[in-house]
């Protein structure tokens, strides 16, 4: 799963997600990464409800 954030949507969030499963083999299981890939997200409208 991945998402654009920070004050100017240039960072990208990046979290793996697996249900199930065994991952105690995996070091970065469940883990949230940050990037800048040099573009930036689009704003989204707020949640109203």
């Amino acid at each position: 799963m991945c998402a654009f954030g920070g004050p100017n949507l240039d960072t990208l969030f990046v979290t793996s997600i697996r249900p199930g499963g065994d991952i105690s083999d995996q070091p970065f299981a469940g883990g949230l990464f940050a990037l800048r890939p040099g573009v930036k997200g689009l704003k989204e409208p707020e949640f109203q409800g």
